[in-house]
């Protein structure tokens, strides 16, 4: 059996697929490969999955010059990105019989 953990992306969808398509954990149309299917590798996720961690990363995700976390539109914008982030996450890889741990934190 094979484990492949990884953590602390701060909302970089992209390093997310290019890091399981280089462990080769999807197959070219997104979906889990055949070693996720199996149950021959299992894929960790751990924490920091959306969290931005700059204001400069969140200022980029929501496309403004300057990210201000007090400005409560500026806020929404990043609770979309953030929540369609994981719901892509969890429909391309979420299922119980692929991936056997997702763990957010």
């Amino acid at each position: 059996m094979r484990i492949v953990v990884i953590g602390d992306l701060h909302a970089q969808e992209a390093k997310l697929w290019q890091m399981l398509d280089e462990a080769g954990l999807r197959d070219p149309d997104g979906s889990p490969s055949e070693r996720l299917r199996s149950g021959e590798t299992h894929l960790v996720l751990l924490g920091d999955l959306v969290h931005a961690k700059s204001r400069e990363r969140y200022a980029h995700m929501v496309g403004v010059e300057r990210y201000d976390e007090f400005d409560p539109e500026q806020l929404h914008q990043a609770e979309l990105v953030q929540e369609t982030f994981l719901r892509r996450v969890k429909t391309r890889l979420y299922q119980p019989h692929y991936v056997r741990c997702l763990l957010t934190l």
